[in-house]
């Protein structure tokens, strides 16, 4: 038998993992804060997505100061700085593998 899950007041199966707890949420929250910058600059972090962002790179460090401003950062504000779709689609992916810990950008070594 199905397990049974109330969620906003409604009884649900098999749907569990769309309904979360307080505690859950908030734990995922602080997960996204937890990650340090390293004093990674907006413009590297752009430069290392690849895929076109590049070319867009200065244009957004005008508008976002930091990373931590960049990891939080919407599409709607994306699309206001005139960046296409396609890189504004791979900057979001790329911010949240960053918050995850999936990905790492790779910054030239200047020696």
């Amino acid at each position: 038998m199905a397990s049974r899950v109330m969620c906003r007041g409604v009884q649900r199966s098999g749907l569990a993992r769309y309904c979360t707890t307080s505690s859950e949420g908030a734990a995922a929250e602080s997960a996204s804060e937890t990650v340090s910058n390293t004093g990674l600059s907006v413009v590297d972090f752009l430069k290392s997505i690849g895929h076109g962002v590049e070319a867009h790179a200065e244009k957004i460090a005008k508008k976002v100061e930091t990373l931590d401003e960049l990891l939080l950062i919407r599409r709607m504000k994306l699309k206001k700085i005139e960046v296409p779709c396609k890189q504004r689609k791979m900057i979001m992916r790329y911010t949240e593998k960053y918050r995850q810990n999936l990905w790492r950008p790779k910054v030239a070594e200047s020696s």
